[in-house]
């Protein structure tokens, strides 16, 4: 029976170790986006759907009947930078802003001048859904991992 606890032990703590870095590269990105973000316009070029299947690939799919799994609402975007340089980007906007945000319409973006390629729509926000959702993640897979720990060291 240790050898159960020992082998959730060490994936949990290996999940728990991968969400803290994906959490502090979040962070990061838009703690830089905060303190050096740039703003501008960018036209949303297509709304568009995700859908987990399964595997550690995303299938787009416009299909209903072929989906399974968890659906990332996106929308990919077009922005120009201070340099000149054309910018396309993809973001999680939910299910809410997917049905908001119009194709060819205009909205504030806002990119780090020194990766230009990190960016986000102002009011929709992705780098801070993504920050919640990271931060409830981590928090079961802590308490699994230390409750397998603990299990194996009784």
């Amino acid at each position: 029976m240790n050898g159960v606890f020992l082998g959730f032990g060490i994936i949990f703590t290996a999940l728990t170790a991968l969400f803290v870095f994906l959490y502090y590269h979040n962070f990061v990105n838009s703690d830089n986006l905060n303190a050096r973000g740039v703003t501008t316009e960018a036209e949303i070029l297509r709304k568009y759907e995700e859908t987990s299947t399964g595997s550690s690939s995303m299938a787009t799919t416009d299909n209903p009947s072929d989906r399974s799994g968890p659906t990332s609402y996106m929308v990919e975007y077009e922005y120009m930078t201070e340099t000149g340089q054309l910018i396309t980007e993809s973001e999680n906007v939910g299910k809410e802003y997917q049905d908001y945000l119009e194709v060819g319409a205009h909205y504030t973006v806002v990119y780090d001048p020194q990766a230009p390629e990190i960016s986000t729509l102002v009011g929709v926000d992705g780098y801070h859904r993504g920050v919640k959702r990271l931060t409830i993640i981590l928090a079961v897979f802590a308490v699994l991992s230390v409750t397998s720990w603990t299990a194996y060291f009784r």
